[in-house]
This record gives C-alpha cells, sequence and structure tokens, in this order.
C-alpha cells in the first residue's frame, strides 16, 4: 500500500515538472515575440553629451621672417664688381663705403653728358638772342649727338671684340653690340646729311630746344646717379644681412647687391587663406613655430591686417589670401628669411558648450541635430559657433547634458525610437 502511494507521488510530481517546462517554455516564446516586436523598429545609436568646456578657435598659415628696417640697394649699372668692404652681420653707418664698382664708359659717358647740357644750353641761349636759326641749332644738335653716340658705340665694339677674341663674351653678345653700333652709325649718317640739308636756313622750333636741355639734364642726372655707385655706400645704420654678389662678378642693372637692416627689429609677413581672413585682427595673439626652432615656440600678435587680397599662382592653380604681419619678440635665434609655421588664436570662450564635429548634419541648409529623449530621437535646430580639430560650438538649440546621436544613421528621423549602445 505505501508502495503504491510513494508511486502516485512521483508520478505526480513528475507531470507538475513536466507542466511547469512547458509553461515556462510557453511564457519564453511568448516575452520572446513581445520583445521582438516592441524592438522591431528600434535603431541602435551611438551617442554623447553636451559638455560644457574652453573652446579656442585657431587659424592656421605660414610665414616669413622679414627685417623691418631694412636697405636693399640695385645695381643701377652694367659693370663688374671691383672690391668688397663689408662681411655679413658687420655693422655698418650711413655713408660707410660697402663695395666699389667698375663702370665702363662710365666717365666718358659722364663727360659726354655734361657737354651735352653746355651744347643744349649754349644752343637754346643762342636762339633766343637771335644768333642761328632754330633749324641749325637743331640739326648741329642732333648730329653733334649723334656723333657722340657713334663714337662711343665704335669704341664699345672695338673694345669687345678684344674680349670675344679672348673668350670673355659669348658671340650673341658681341652680335648685340655690332647691332648697336650699326644703328648708331646709321643716326649719324642721317644726322650729317640733316645737317648739310639745312645748314644754311635751319629753322628748329624754341621749344625743340628748351626741351633738349631738359633731356640733357635728366640724363647727367641718370649719369651721375649711376657713376655714384662706383662707391657704393651706405643709406642707413645698421648690419649687413646678405651680399648678392662677388668680387669680379659682372652686373646688370637691377642686380641686388648688399641688404643692410637690423636683426633686433624683425616681423613676420604671412598671407591668410581668404576663408579665414573675416576672424582675423590686430592685437590677436600667435604662437610662431618652424623647422629652424625645433621643439620651441614663441608668441607674437597680429600687428597689421591687409585691406586688399593678393592674389598668387602656384603649380598653375591661383590662389587669394589676406597680407597680415605679426611681431616677433626681440632675441629669438629666427633669421630674415626664415620660414615659420603661424597658429592665430581667434576666439576663447572659457565655457562653450560643445558637441562633437560627428553629431551635426544639415537639413534644409540648416545645422540640425538628434537629441534623445526618453529612447527617442528628436530633430533639434542649433546654432553652430567657433570650432575645433573635435568639436564645434553650440550657441543655442541645446543645453548641458542633453545626449545627441553621433553620426546618425540614414533611417534615423523625427520620433524613430532608439537603443543607446
Amino acid at each position: 500500500m505505501a508502495d503504491a502511494t510513494g508511486n502516485r507521488k512521483k508520478v505526480f510530481t513528475r507531470r507538475n515538472l513536466i507542466i511547469s517546462g512547458v509553461l515556462l517554455l510557453i511564457a519564453l516564446v511568448v516575452g520572446l515575440n513581445i520583445y521582438r516586436v516592441m524592438n522591431r523598429d528600434v535603431i541602435k545609436v551611438q551617442t554623447a553629451k553636451v559638455t560644457e568646456q574652453k573652446m579656442v578657435q585657431t587659424v592656421l598659415a605660414s610665414g616669413r621672417v622679414m627685417a623691418v628696417d631694412k636697405s636693399v640697394i640695385y645695381s643701377q649699372v652694367t659693370g663688374t664688381v671691383k672690391k668688397i668692404h663689408v662681411k655679413l652681420g658687420q655693422e655698418v653707418q650711413p655713408g660707410q663705403l660697402l663695395m666699389e664698382l667698375n663702370i665702363p664708359d662710365g666717365p666718358q659717358r659722364l663727360a659726354q653728358a655734361r657737354a651735352a647740357l653746355a651744347r643744349a644750353e649754349s644752343d637754346l641761349a643762342q636762339a633766343r638772342a637771335g644768333g642761328k636759326s632754330l633749324e641749325l641749332i637743331d640739326a648741329e644738335s642732333a648730329y653733334a649727338e649723334a656723333e657722340a653716340s657713334y663714337r662711343l658705340a665704335e669704341d664699345r665694339l672695338k673694345r669687345n671684340q678684344v674680349l670675344y677674341r679672348e673668350g670673355a663674351i659669348s658671340l650673341e653678345s658681341l652680335q648685340e653690340i655690332q647691332s648697336q653700333y650699326t644703328a648708331a652709325e646709321s643716326r649719324f649718317r642721317k644726322a650729317a646729311a640733316l645737317l648739310d640739308a639745312v645748314r644754311a636756313s635751319a629753322s628748329a622750333a624754341l621749344q625743340g630746344l628748351e626741351a633738349a636741355v631738359d633731356s640733357a639734364r635728366a640724363n647727367l642726372a641718370l649719369l651721375e646717379s649711376q657713376m655714384g655707385q662706383e662707391g657704393l655706400k651706405a643709406e642707413t645704420a645698421g648690419q649687413v644681412l646678405s651680399i648678392g654678389v662677388r668680387e669680379g662678378d659682372m652686373i646688370m642693372p637691377n642686380t641686388i647687391l648688399v641688404t643692410v637692416g637690423s636683426i633686433d627689429n624683425l616681423e613676420i609677413v604671412a598671407k591668410i587663406n581668404e576663408a579665414d581672413a573675416l576672424y582675423i585682427k590686430t592685437g590677436q595673439n600667435v604662437v610662431i613655430t618652424g623647422s629652424a626652432i625645433p621643439d620651441r615656440e614663441f608668441t607674437g600678435q597680429i600687428t597689421g591686417v591687409g585691406l586688399e587680397a593678393a592674389n598668387q599662382i602656384r603649380n598653375e592653380v591661383e590662389t587669394s589670401g589676406l597680407p597680415v604681419t605679426v611681431s616677433l619678440p626681440p632675441g629669438t635665434p629666427l633669421r630674415p628669411g626664415y620660414s615659420v609655421d603661424l597658429e592665430i588664436t581667434t576666439q576663447v570662450d572659457e565655457k562653450a558648450l560643445v558637441i562633437p564635429y560627428e553629431a551635426l548634419f544639415e537639413k534644409d541648409d540648416e545645422p540640425c541635430v538628434y537629441v534623445v529623449r526618453d529612447n527617442t530621437a528628436h530633430l533639434q535646430k542649433v546654432e553652430t559657433g567657433m570650432y575645433d580639430n573635435f568639436n564645434i560650438q553650440i550657441k543655442g538649440g541645446l543645453k548641458k547634458g542633453d545626449t545627441v546621436v553621433i553620426d546618425p544613421p540614414q533611417d534615423l528621423e523625427e520620433g524613430s525610437r532608439v537603443r543607446i549602445l
């Protein structure tokens, strides 16, 4: 009897376990289906909080160090460098001899210019006094000038023929001088023929004689200025920053001979991309770095901002930039001509509300974000401000602590249910 009762209890217990298991399985299946239905339209997203932090906006540029006070002396003549009297870095004073130049034909041309001026003034005086006829005076003046040019060209040709035979000049240079001689000879022959034709009845205009005097004076002044470079002197006090030639070098007009300036007063000249130009103002701080000062940086300030953009072509691409000048603190190892990198601080906000760049997108040409509240995404227009490499400032539309979606999925929209990963 006891065995029968025990067997019935075991059967009952086994039945209860089976029923309980079946009910649990049914509950799990039902619960899973309910979960799937409830989460069928849920979008998984990554988020970030709106935080408050110091925000600094900078503009990057490159520039070149320049001496503020410098004098660049160019050659005005064709000649050779006879002797250099200064060295790089040497202190010089105004009027100090820097170098000597050899100017071929210089004294002769200067004498001819003085004589030409004297003749022009004499001819003008005679014409005003009623001496020779103006036409004759003009013909004689033209003849004298053409003759002087012809004789000078002839002498120059002879000298350069010797130089060519000695291998000092090229055939092309000799041919050019020959061409100049031929032209001078032709002008001389024409002037001689004209003088013969009008010797008895010249009637040149008085105004022409006055112009001839002015021209002769200008020519003499130019030659005197050029001959002044035979002994080239410093125009300002400073140091010799660069010497562009060596003794014995041949020089042409506009050759840079020497640069005098001060390395105690330097500045940086740079061009700012036109997209960043509106942020640049005088007084802004600038961090200065460069390959010439590795692991070091100096602080300067914007001292000048140009009013007109300057265009330049590099690699066949035309760009424009706004020129700016940046001060340099004294005592830096930087030197004129060095290239430097600039980081210009344009804006600072000690308590800026910021979000990651990845949270921001445009909708209908307006900046927007998705804000998550109660597991639901809400489209929110925002007003942006400054930015750095990672974050962007939010001036309106969000508050500190709001949760925003990063890299919003394409199917995310207003009211979408989300689950934060």
